[in-house]
């Protein structure tokens, strides 16, 4: 099941790349959870699909552009460490915005259930106790 895993994971953030909601939807679980950092904007937790999908709806719609790299994917069974680097310019404002974040996915019956998002990738890297 671990490369279908890597592979769900990396299709979403194709769907991200194409700002396709849709698509990056139908690979989450009803009841999943998406945690962001608590100084992002809306950061904190978001609970079943109608939340996440106003998230990320918002999200993508704060940027102009937005572009998600994965540079590296760890399989750790039913989870996915994702080390990504995320390229954005503000709507607007247009604010340049070139970071380094871990994300943790965790998946069950080829759904996600669980998401978060780590500021330093080394944390992601640590909750499944993998070192750089």
């Amino acid at each position: 099941m671990s490369q279908e895993n890597i592979e769900l994971v990396r299709i979403g953030y194709d769907a991200w790349n194409r700002r396709d909601t849709d698509t990056i939807m139908a690979r989450f679980d009803d009841s999943i959870e998406v945690v962001v950092p608590e100084q992002n904007l809306d950061g904190g937790p978001h609970r079943g699909r109608e939340a996440v999908r106003r998230f990320f709806t918002a999200w993508i719609d704060s940027w102009e552009e937005s572009t998600i790299e994965a540079k590296r994917l760890v399989d750790a069974g039913d989870c996915v460490v994702a080390v990504v680097q995320m390229r954005s310019r503000g709507r607007g404002s247009g604010v340049q915005v070139d970071v380094e974040n871990g994300h943790l996915w965790k998946i069950r019956d080829g759904k996600v259930v669980y998401a978060r998002i780590y500021a330093d990738p080394a944390e992601a890297l640590a909750a499944i106790a993998v070192s750089e």
